[in-house]
């Protein structure tokens, strides 16, 4: 119960499920909450304060030779309105202008599986999987927390620069899920790795292209450390390297990003208040710091506390005020409790405090803001 309580509900993949035939099965997330940011009154959110709202099918079948054949596809879920939400921008026309890409632009306005649409081999030898899929350093960075869920998530990774708007057109990612990726993946005793590429377009100016990678070892049942990293063609370089143990009913975590931006005009960071955007990238580095810790109380009871430092330096950027921007670090503390009513279903309540124009909540605003809600799985 207690691991379950402190896994991380931003990247729910994985939940209770329901069988609809033979290796096929429907699963989902759905969590509801209000919230409320400084200067602004309270707010009902759908959009996955804690865990990532989708709805999905997964499956697998055996093929001759001892091989399986798996799939998955996974739409995200708006619970406020039914509408798509919580995903990466596939299926869409570009809504970027040919020489600008807005990193906060809504794309992907017509794909339904935004978050999965994948199919894959399974061997002795690992599993080989292509299509829409999560990346090996977001997966990595957001499984190795404390008691933490999108309200801390979210807004850390995007402090971090790790959070990217990617890509152009039906390629663009939305900052967590890779299209047009093929990967590779395996476990061999206390050793796990994943690697994963997307060639996207050929053009020298193009930021379709990604690469990622991640190991993870396990010390001791109690102790993992684990590496990853990222590469996006004319956009960043991030890696990220940290440290998680399990004491009891005491969880304890840290993690180091370095997050690495190229020059680039098409990357956009800035919009104004008429909605025009200005500014552009420039070269710079980052470095986030991020400790997290949990401890469950007893009764379904689970506290947790995170807090990330950002540091781009004092780079500036042009006609803007985007993250590079920033002389001084951008600092992210967020206290976090969860009662599980059931193994499936769970209140939360969050407060988050942000300095020097940190986010501080998932789709949210202010230097602080608090919020309650329920979060279910079926």
């Amino acid at each position: 119960m207690k691991k379950t309580q402190v896994a991380l509900a931003a990247m729910a993949l994985v939940a209770s499920t329901a069988v609809l035939a033979d290796g096929v099965t429907v699963y989902g997330t759905l969590d509801a909450s209000v919230i409320k940011s400084k200067d602004s009154s309270a707010t009902f959110s759908g959009s996955g304060q804690w865990g990532a709202n989708a709805f999905g099918l997964r499956g697998s079948s055996d093929l001759n030779g001892g091989m399986k054949v798996n799939f998955n596809l996974e739409a995200g879920v708006n619970s406020a309105n039914g509408g798509r939400d919580n995903g990466g921008p596939n299926g869409s026309a570009a809504l970027n202008a040919s020489t600008a890409t807005n990193t906060t632009d809504t794309l992907g306005v017509t794909g339904l599986f935004n978050r999965a649409a994948n199919v894959g081999i399974t061997t002795s030898g690992g599993t080989i999987t292509a299509g829409l899929q999560v990346t090996p350093f977001i997966a990595t960075a957001t499984s190795n927390l404390g008691l933490a869920g999108n309200n801390f998530v979210v807004p850390y990774l995007v402090n971090a620069g790790a959070a990217d708007g990617g890509g152009t057109g039906a390629s663009a990612t939305g900052g967590f899920f890779q299209p047009d990726a093929i990967s590779f993946s395996n476990s061999t005793g206390a050793l796990s790795f994943s690697a994963l590429t997307s060639t996207g377009d050929r053009a020298a100016t193009a930021m379709n292209r990604y690469t990622g990678a991640s190991v993870n070892y396990a010390i001791s049942e109690s102790t993992n450390v684990y590496a990853a990293y990222a590469q996006r063609s004319n956009a960043y370089t991030n890696w990220v390297a940290g440290i998680k143990h399990v004491a009891g009913e005491l969880t304890l975590a840290a993690q180091y990003i370095n997050t690495g931006l190229k020059v680039n005009t098409n990357i956009i960071n800035n919009t104004s208040t008429a909605g025009v955007t200005t500014g552009t990238q420039t070269a710079v580095e980052g470095a986030t710091y991020v400790l997290s810790a949990a401890y469950a109380l007893g009764g379904g009871n689970t506290v947790g506390i995170n807090y990330a430092s950002t540091d781009f330096g004092a780079a500036t950027t042009t006609g803007g005020t985007g993250y590079q921007s920033v002389a001084s670090a951008r600092t992210l503390t967020n206290l976090s409790f969860a009662h599980a009513m059931s193994k499936s279903t769970s209140l939360y309540a969050f407060y988050g405090r942000g300095q020097n124009s940190a986010a501080t909540s998932y789709s949210s605003t202010g230097d602080t803001t608090m919020g309650v809600g329920i979060n279910t799985n079926f």
